[in-house]
């Protein structure tokens, strides 16, 4: 119902996505491999030409949980298995853990209510439900493009509000199974979205948390007990929780290394991106930015604009200003084009972390008489406590990553969604268990559940006013779809991007594939018209013609610069061979920076690119450009170059 209602199905029988490239990661997988294709011709927009193929750089978890689908299609003999009923699989997946653990284990009220009071306790188990899985995040999405970047954020909001489920499983009944499947979760969370580690650590650090607090008291147990009993683990099975955690980032630890050539690297500083708005995106995450060093107070400002007020979508136009309140004026790349978060979130929020800490101050240690042998002694309001804090945990982290990260789009503040629902539910938790009528009950639990209708109806609104909205297909599109063929070469459309070879004029990066690369060299001759045009208008602040601070790198490796010639129409740059083994054979991508970061708002060169060579037996890449022809110039410091 969730899924027509937010237009991802408009009718029946359109059950697949619109876009195929999750899609062709699950079938690599069922094939038993990582890569897309081996051939440069299989390159799409934002994949990568590493691992010795094509890769994709939006996780392997969404694939991973679509892989059981797919083998299970392929066993019956149809091909591809829905897309959006896998995803309707998963949702359902989660409402029924969160039925388990929210609605069907107990009271919410400490005191227990019978017959009115009780089905007036059970209306606020379900309105405590629907605060976690009718957030407005989820609709948003689910109302939006959905494209493949908003579809790994749909599991991203889900398995973040699954491992808060299963923490708060384990807070009421902390044991070694509840252990062990939480430490999994948080390890493995990572494979759908990188930001999903900053979840997985706060769930470790809150269970380990509450484990500590559980330890033996020396006055109630004493027999001498082991180092790892006296720090809350009951024993040394326990120690396969921290085990799991770590055994999940050390496996995607080593399928970056496969796929991306460093355990460490996700992809977005290798993708292949085409557009000439995409030039700041693709320079800045590859070499840097004036973004890096935009101080703390304007940073903050920005991404508290970006998080909780109002935003203009911008409709392509990346280096827009004035999109919301508090955006800086320094250069960067922005894209508004979703609904993030209001005010009232923000307020909610704050109040969450407020009792959390005022829950935690006046925590008391128990007296020695009301320990016992069970565990599961962690009270109501404790159980609130350590939720705020999971979310705190998680908000902090996810803060200090994205007030500097170069580029910045509105569903990048979506990350923050399980933490804020998770925040609002234990605020919603507290407020209930403090009062003692089953009517005042009722109009805490109303006044939520209409802030919530309020928040999804905007949602909705606003997701049909964003940008490249596309429903599902059919099984026929869909079929036609994924059997189309490419051709098996090494040619692609991203050799060259940001140089037009028939002018040599060339943008802030410069994209080229080279093969066998022994060395890096450029010809480059300067721009003299746009000098001179520059100079006549009386500009001083513009990009200048100075080699020194062109740069270059194949793959993720920084290339030395080896020397500086001077030429008969202006120099040759020459780089030294990559010193990474995995880059000194075979096709390789590398990236060139043509001016520097401080230039990138006005948007062109000032030079003219006319060859690159990398060894000595292979044609360098050239253009053709009479001497006595002026070369075109920029239409405006903001237009195409």
């Amino acid at each position: 119902m969730l899924l027509v209602l937010t237009g991802l199905v408009p009718e029946w029988g359109y059950w697949y996505s619109s876009e195929d490239r999750p899609q062709a990661q699950t079938v690599a997988l069922v094939e038993g491999h990582f890569s897309l294709g081996n051939a440069l011709s299989g390159l799409q927009h934002d994949n990568t030409w590493s691992g010795g193929g094509v890769q994709q750089v939006w996780g392997l978890g969404v694939p991973f949980l679509r892989l059981p689908f797919a083998l299970l299609a392929r066993v019956f003999g149809f091909d591809p298995f829905p897309e959006q009923l896998i995803l309707a699989f998963w949702l359902f997946c989660v409402t029924f853990w969160g039925c388990r653990v929210v609605v069907q284990t107990g009271s919410l009220h400490e005191a227990g209510w019978s017959g009115f009071s009780a089905r007036v306790d059970y209306f606020s188990r379900i309105v405590a439900l629907f605060l976690l899985l009718f957030f407005p995040d989820l609709i948003t999405l689910l109302s939006s493009r959905m494209q493949v970047f908003e579809e790994v954020l749909v599991y991203t909001y889900l398995y973040g509000i699954a491992e808060a489920l299963t923490l708060l499983w384990f807070i009421r009944k902390p044991q070694l199974k509840g252990w062990l499947i939480l430490s999994a979760m948080a390890g493995l969370g990572a494979f759908i979205r990188p930001t999903l580690l900053f979840y997985g650590a706060a769930s470790m650090l809150v269970a380990a948390l509450l484990l500590f607090r559980n330890r033996p008291h020396p006055g109630r147990d004493e027999a001498p007990k082991s180092f790892l009993f006296r720090l809350g683990l009951p024993g040394y099975s326990w120690l396969w929780g921290p085990f799991l955690f770590l055994l999940g980032g050390g496996l995607l630890f080593l399928t970056n290394l496969k796929r991306f050539d460093d355990g460490f690297e996700f992809g977005h500083r290798l993708n292949v991106q085409h557009g000439d708005q995409m030039f700041g995106s693709m320079y800045s995450t590859r070499f840097d930015c004036p973004w890096q060093d935009e101080p703390l107070v304007s940073a903050g400002k920005e991404l508290f604009g970006m998080l909780f007020l109002p935003a203009k979508f911008n409709n392509g136009n990346w280096y827009e200003q004035n999109l919301f309140p508090g955006q800086s004026s320094t250069f960067r790349w922005r894209e508004t084009y979703l609904r993030t978060y209001d005010l009232s979130i923000l307020g909610l929020v704050l109040c969450s972390f407020t009792v959390g800490a005022v829950v935690w101050l006046r925590r008391k240690p128990k007296p020695l008489e009301e320990f016992s042998d069970d565990p599961a002694t962690v009270s109501p309001s404790g159980e609130v406590g350590y939720l705020a804090l999971w979310s705190f945990l998680a908000v902090v982290p996810l803060v200090g990553f994205y007030l500097w990260t170069p580029v910045i789009t509105s569903r990048y503040m979506l990350d923050f969604g399980p933490a804020f629902a998770v925040a609002i539910f234990a605020l919603y938790e507290w407020g209930y268990r403090k009062i003692k009528k089953p009517g005042w009950a009722i109009l805490w639990g109303s006044v939520f559940l209409t802030w919530l209708l309020a928040e999804l109806a905007l949602s909705l609104v606003f997701g049909k006013q964003g940008i490249g909205w596309h429903p599902s297909i059919d099984r026929n599109k869909a079929i036609s779809r994924q059997n189309r063929n490419l051709p098996k070469n090494n040619e692609t459309r991203f050799d060259g991007l940001g140089w037009k070879k028939d002018a040599g004029t060339a943008q802030a990066i410069v994209t080229v594939f080279v093969h066998d690369a022994e060395f890096l060299e450029l010809e480059l001759e300067p721009n003299q018209s746009l000098v001179d045009e520059m100079a006549q208008k009386g500009e001083t602040n513009y990009p200048k013609p100075d080699p020194e601070v062109i740069r270059a790198k194949i793959g993720l490796e920084y290339l030395e610069r080896e020397s500086i010639t001077k030429t008969e129409y202006g120099c040759k740059i020459r780089f030294k061979g990559p010193q990474r083994k995995v880059y000194q054979s075979g096709y390789q991508v590398a990236f060139l920076a043509m001016i520097a970061k401080e230039d990138l708002p006005y948007r062109y060169t000032p030079w003219f690119l006319n060859s690159v060579r990398w060894n000595r037996i292979d044609p360098p890449k050239t253009i053709i450009r009479e001497k006595d022809t002026p070369a075109p110039l920029p239409n405006t410091p903001g237009g195409t170059i």
